[in-house]
């Protein structure tokens, strides 16, 4: 009797070769028949013997196609790992209640192991007949020849199919995507290519949606790589879960997403599918303890109008899907021809980011009591070719594509607090006038901030309480963690924190609350209405109250009339800006400034107009 690990490892190897319950091959009925003709045996067995039959992948002269093995001769041969004869299983005792000998009348039984080179025996090649015979040398070696033959052609079998398995690995490697499991960029080409050929035969048109994860560099940023991974893992599953079965979902790079969408031409049926898709992200994902939410801003093209082409059409898509970004995130946009315009607009502008020169002009805060000048904030400005001024706005969405929105923030504070202390010293303004100087979400987003607020500080002689830094309402969305531990540190180091914008809505009081910030600004879209329209200091009040009870001074942003600014001093506003103080206005033409102190040293700073992005 074989011990217990050498039927586990029979049964395993049995299980690699991948024969049990395969459909009949011609090779193997053709040596079944080839036996029977050389050995003159009405009945030919290819036997494989599993943990409780035995399974006949080949027969010849018999319908049986599997017998118990208690009832196989065979057994005794796989015993054994020998030729085994029973000239007349009527006779022996092993035998004779076989259902080959009971059932099948047969009593001449003769087989030879098919054994592996390592010795394995995974069953026989058998020869049966009705009548008692013996058997002779000779029949006894061709039957061994025989099932080596047999052996032979079971484990070319094997190998072809783990070479077929491993060119379909190969296969998977190189047009899928590892992580999510999803068809990558090349699939998806071929993928495009077939749906353009077919959609140009027969007439008809496609989609392709661009999906970008919103603000999914913070998730890798803030809570690592292997949390981004899971996240993109669990959106690829349900982005093709809410899909139509003959939609293509593909994992096109990064954070992107593209669909193809076969038979599709319809903008409204594409915008419902997009909102389907946003629906089944709605749902937060629970990764590592950590909740998160995700969401996707969406671009689409279709075929042939926006391109003949797969490049085109996914070029087109790009387009959408960043027009979808210029308009708040977390929206889909359909692609037409002045979005072109406006993408080769900002790819000439990018090109010029690289060698601009910029400047900055001032602002003033005004105690709205005294009407003194408390602060200036500084505005980033870019003169072009023609005399006028471009506005941050105009430029800086295209700066934070890269890197550049870093290096120009550097150097804005930098200039601003070489700006202020030099009218300091000079005695232009009073020594606890503050600089206020407005970031973006991505320097709030940047480890580093805080040390190197610190060393411009120190480079530029500034004191801390001298800075005010305007930390945007919607990095309390976007950041909200990292935003409360840069501006943390900066508060520790003596900078104030302004939360610019409040009453957007973007933010929660929860939030607010948290935020170590010395000042609130208010957002111009409360000030507006102030001109005298019933009950329209209501929601500016209630901001007012906000900020007093939380301890800090209230700015009201975009002030341009007299009635606003009588209305916010009755409301108990602390300061305002806007143009009815004073525009923006370049360093040396600044109305609001003192005359210079006579005999006053003049403090160095960054020439206005020098180049801003030296590392």
């Amino acid at each position: 009797m074989p011990t217990p690990h050498q039927e586990q490892t029979r049964l395993e190897t049995l299980t690699r070769f991948r024969v049990l319950g395969t459909p009949p091959e011609a090779e193997l009925d053709r040596l079944a028949q080839l036996t029977a003709g050389l050995l003159r045996a009405p009945v030919v067995l290819i036997n494989l013997v599993a943990d409780g039959h035995g399974w006949f992948k080949a027969h010849h002269g018999t319908p049986r196609t599997s017998l118990q093995r208690g009832d196989l001769p065979c057994a005794h041969v796989i015993e054994r790992g020998a030729l085994t004869v029973f000239p007349d299983m009527t006779l022996d005792e092993r035998t004779a209640r076989s259902a080959f000998v009971t059932e099948d009348h047969l009593r001449f039984y003769a087989g030879a192991p098919l054994c592996t080179p390592e010795g394995v025996c995974l069953g026989t090649l058998a020869v049966l007949a009705p009548e008692p015979r013996a058997s002779s040398d000779r029949e006894g070696a061709l039957l061994r020849d025989l099932a080596v033959v047999v052996m032979d052609a079971l484990r070319s079998r094997c190998v072809i199919l783990e070479l077929e398995d491993a060119r379909a690995h190969i296969r998977t490697l190189a047009f899928h995507d590892p992580l999510t499991g999803l068809p990558n960029r090349a699939l998806l080409t071929e993928h495009l290519a077939r749906a353009h050929a077919h959609a140009e035969r027969h007439g008809e048109a496609f989609a392709v949606m661009l999906l970008d994860l919103d603000r999914f560099k913070l998730v890798n940023d803030t809570l690592g790589h292997g949390v981004g991974d899971q996240l993109l893992r669990g959106v690829a599953g349900r982005l093709r879960h809410a899909v139509r079965a003959e939609d293509i979902v593909a994992r096109f790079a990064g954070d992107e997403f593209v669909l193809l969408l076969p038979d599709l031409h319809d903008a409204a049926h594409a915008e419902r599918l997009a909102q389907t898709l946003m629906d089944a992200l709605a749902t937060p994902f629970t990764l590592d303890e950590h909740v998160l939410h995700a969401h996707f801003s969406a671009g689409i093209s279709f075929y042939p109008e926006d391109g003949a082409t797969a490049e085109a059409l996914l070029r087109a898509a790009d387009i959408a899907m960043y027009e979808a970004k210029l308009a708040g995130r977390g929206r889909c946009r359909t692609y037409n021809e002045d979005m072109r315009r406006q993408a080769h607009a900002r790819q000439q502008l990018k090109a010029r980011l690289g060698h601009a020169h910029f400047h900055l002009h001032y602002q003033p805060l005004v105690h709205l009591g005294t009407t003194q000048v408390v602060g200036v904030e500084a505005f980033l400005r870019w003169p072009q070719a023609d005399g006028s001024w471009l506005a941050p706005q105009a430029f800086l969405p295209v700066a934070e594509e890269n890197d550049v929105i870093n290096r120009i923030g550097r150097w804005v504070l930098r200039e601003a607090c070489a700006q202020l202390q030099a009218w300091r010293a000079t005695g232009r303004v009073e020594p606890d006038v503050y600089v206020s100087v407005n970031l973006s979400e991505r320097q709030w987003q940047h480890p580093d901030l805080p040390a190197q607020v610190q060393a411009l500080l120190h480079d530029t002689g500034l004191p801390p309480h001298c800075l005010v830094l305007e930390l945007p309402e919607g990095a309390l969305v976007s950041a909200a963690d990292a935003a409360l531990r840069t501006a943390q540190q900066l508060v520790r180091a003596g900078v104030r924190v302004a939360l610019d914008g409040f009453g957007s809505g973007l933010s929660n009081l929860t939030q607010v609350q948290a935020l170590p910030f010395g000042q609130l600004k208010m957002d111009r879209a409360f000030v507006a209405p102030l001109d005298g329209a019933p009950h329209a200091g209501t929601l500016a009040e209630a901001i007012i109250a906000l900020g007093h009870g939380l301890h800090v001074p209230v700015v009201a942003k975009g002030v341009e009339t007299k009635a606003q600014v009588q209305a916010l001093r009755a409301l108990g506003c602390d300061l305002g800006q806007g143009f009815w103080f004073g525009a923006p206005q370049p360093a040396q033409a600044c109305t609001f400034l003192r005359p210079r102190v006579s005999g006053a040293a003049h403090a160095p700073h960054a020439a206005p107009g020098g180049p801003p992005l030296e590392s």
